[in-house]
């Protein structure tokens, strides 16, 4: 739907409450953000965070945005950050 943007830094999220985006994870699976370290937070009605490591390729950052139903941001995080997130959005332990 449209390419990501860097967040102004007075509206990013804290990673450890904020809540996975529901558009996200109908459309991408748990293996599929675990092997590319590429979550989604809520940020509004109308946007959306993707939350990245380094190592996340921007192929497939721009595959999700472009997917996703509401605006995308993009950010990049530590792997263990993202990693968590993965885990709250699916409900699922972290394991590595």
């Amino acid at each position: 739907m449209s390419s990501p943007s860097t967040p102004q830094p007075n509206r990013f999220p804290d990673l450890n409450t904020a809540l996975p985006s529901p558009d996200f994870v109908a459309l991408i699976t748990f293996e599929f953000a675990w092997r590319y370290r590429v979550c989604a937070v809520s940020m509004s009605d109308t946007e959306d965070l993707l939350v990245t490591t380094a190592d996340t390729p921007l192929s497939i950052i721009a595959r999700i945005a472009d997917r996703l139903p509401k605006f995308c941001h993009q950010t990049e995080a530590s792997e263990e950050e993202v990693l968590d997130l993965i885990g709250r959005a699916y409900e699922r332990p972290r394991s590595t």
